[in-house]
C-alpha cells in the first residue's frame, strides 16, 4: 500500500517576512493493514510452500509434508548422492522464498499450511546414509521427533529467526540433528529390512510386497 504525505511550514529568516507554506509529496510504503483481509499467494508460492496441496490437509499437515518428500529423497538417492545434495539445496532456498511470499501475502508469521520445511528437513535427514526402505523409514521417525520436540538449537531458531528463513530454520536444524543420529545408528549396523522380515517370519508373498529402495 502507498500513501502520499508530507506539508511542511517555514517562518521567514525575520520577523518582517511573510510565513511560507510549502507542500512536498513523498511516497511511503506501508505494511498490509492488520484488519485488512489476508492476499492471496501465487499459485507457485502455494504448490511450493505446500508440497503441492499436502499443506493444506486439516490433520497432521507436517506430516503430510513429510510424507511427501519420502518418495522425493529415494528418488534422488537413487539418482546419486551428488543428486540428493543438490535437490535438498534447490528444495531449501525455493522454501526460504515461497514460506516468506506466503506469509506475507496471508499475514501470518508461520502459516500451519507451509510444509515445504519438512521436505526440505526430511531431506537433510537422508544425506549421511544410503537411502535404503530401513533408512528412509528411520528418518521419517526421528526427523518427526525433532521437529516436535525441538531440542536446543531447534526451539531457539523457531523462537528467534522470523520470515522466510525462520520457517524453514529449524526444520532444517531438526534434520541435521536427526541425520548425525541415523548415522550413528547406521554406523553401528542397524538391521537391514531383509533381515527384519527373516527374523519377523514374513511368508515369501508378503516380504515381496514390500518395496525396496536401496541404493549402495
Amino acid at each position: 500500500m502507498y500513501q502520499k504525505v508530507g506539508y511542511s511550514f517555514a517562518l521567514g529568516k525575520e520577523n518582517h517576512e511573510p510565513c511560507r507554506w510549502s507542500c512536498q509529496t513523498r511516497v511511503v510504503k506501508r505494511d498490509r493493514d492488520p484488519g485488512s483481509p489476508p492476499g492471496r499467494p501465487s499459485l507457485l508460492c502455494t504448490a511450493v510452500a505446500t508440497a503441492l496441496g499436502a499443506g493444506f490437509v486439516p490433520k497432521a499437515p507436517g506430516t503430510c509434508g513429510t510424507l511427501v518428500a519420502v518418495p522425493l529423497t529415494a528418488l534422488l538417492a537413487h539418482l546419486g548422492p551428488l543428486w540428493l545434495w543438490v535437490g535438498t539445496v534447490v528444495v531449501s532456498a525455493l522454501g526460504i522464498w515461497a514460506a516468506d511470499a506466503y506469509c506475507a501475502a496471508t499475514g501470518t508469521d508461520d502459516n500451519q499450511q507451509i510444509v515445504i520445511d519438512e521436505v526440505a528437513g526430511y531431506m537433510v535427514t537422508l544425506l549421511l546414509v544410503p537411502a535404503t526402505e530401513l533408512n528412509l523409514a528411520l528418518g521419517f521417525g526421528l526427523f518427526r521427533l525433532f521437529d516436535i520436540w525441538k531440542p536446543g538449537p531447534v526451539r531457539y531458531l523457531d523462537r528467534n529467526v522470523h520470515g522466510g528463513l525462520g520457517v524453514m530454520a529449524d526444520d532444517l536444524m531438526a534434520g541435521v540433528i536427526g541425520a548425525v543420529v541415523l548415522y550413528a545408528m547406521h554406523r553401528l549396523g542397524a538391521p537391514s529390512i531383509d533381515a527384519l522380515r527373516h527374523q519377523l517370519g514374513l511368508p515369501a508373498w508378503l516380504a515381496q510386497t514390500i518395496p525396496t529402495f536401496s541404493h549402495a
